[in-house]
């Protein structure tokens, strides 16, 4: 789990009945920006993938398991000392249970870092 280890969760919004976003704060002193990489730290797309999927959790207020990741494209490099909070803007495509698809879109202001399709169940 990354939540409160990589991030925290700063806001959450319901636009309607099918948008939705979380406002999050990297946390920049997270090992994995020791590794990931030493003097230009930047958030690995497995992690941003995952805090997709933990957010949903969040949203969905259950665990679920990422049956789809599709479409992911990664925009630009994600440094936490750039930028210490994203919005993960969520629009759902389909939720009929035990299926919830999602497109996605990972930003701050115009610039965007990943755009994905997720299904989760």
């Amino acid at each position: 789990m990354l939540k409160d280890n990589l991030y925290h969760i700063v806001e959450e919004n319901k636009i309607d009945e099918n948008q939705y976003n979380f406002q999050i704060s990297l946390i920049s002193e997270c090992p994995i920006y020791n590794v990931h990489f030493p003097g230009k730290p930047i958030t690995p797309g497995a992690c941003l993938i995952e805090i997709a999927k933990e957010l949903i959790e969040t949203y969905l207020n259950r665990e679920v398991k990422l049956t789809l990741a599709a479409n992911v494209k990664f925009i630009n490099l994600l440094e936490p000392s750039k930028f210490k909070e994203v919005f993960f803007h969520f629009n759902i495509l389909d939720n009929k249970a035990p299926i919830f698809k999602v497109d996605l879109v990972i930003q701050y202001e115009e610039v965007v870092f990943a755009k994905m399709i997720l299904q989760v169940e």
